[in-house]
């Protein structure tokens, strides 16, 4: 289901509004996110399928309009459009954080405890490297370098562009496509 922007307000109102907002009108902060809700919310859920989290970062994604509302341009896209993109980027940064965050906190306990994983977690480990595996081998390869770089190399979006030859955004294309995939691989895999 595609959310649906009320067809009474036209991108002229939204970046009205967005100028207001600019200027510190808390009421048109209102206004224009009770607009654009639903949309942040489908454009975050697209990527993060924890409707809790989801939410989270609806939020952070509100905060961010209220502060960078001057950095809007129209001359770009549209409002609509801007919202999205800032939406989706947010999702995609929680997604990678969560990643790298699980990943140093395993590893960290382990290496705290001196703990050596029993043969059960060895298999649970072994099973969710191979979940990882096949998820990464149903990417197209450039969705694999990217991702790759990105995940376990450790690089920025910036990195990965200049590491690939590419621009910025094809570099942020190619792991967002990627990391779609891969969440989509895991949770018909049941690892989600």
């Amino acid at each position: 289901m595609r959310p649906r922007i009320d067809p009474r307000v036209s991108d002229k109102q939204l970046e009205s509004l967005l100028v207001r907002v600019s200027d510190g009108d808390a009421g048109a902060f209102e206004r224009l996110y009770s607009v654009i809700a639903d949309t942040v919310v489908a454009s975050v859920r697209a990527v993060v399928s924890d409707p809790d989290q989801a939410q989270d970062i609806a939020q952070e994604v509100a905060l961010q309009l209220w502060r960078n509302a001057h950095r809007y341009d129209p001359s770009r896209s549209s409002v609509l459009s801007w919202v999205k993109l800032i939406a989706h980027h947010r999702a995609v940064d929680q997604i990678r954080t969560n990643l790298i965050r699980s990943t140093s906190e395993t590893a960290v306990a382990h290496r705290a405890t001196g703990h050596e994983a029993g043969p059960v977690e060895q298999v649970q480990i072994r099973f969710e490297h191979q979940a990882v595996r096949d998820a990464l081998s149903g990417l197209t390869r450039i969705q694999h370098e990217a991702v790759v770089l990105a995940y376990f190399g450790g690089h920025t979006y910036r990195q990965v562009a200049d590491l690939l030859n590419v621009p910025e955004s094809t570099a942020k294309t190619r792991i967002r496509d990627g990391l779609i995939r891969i969440r989509q691989h895991l949770v018909e895999s049941n690892w989600t």
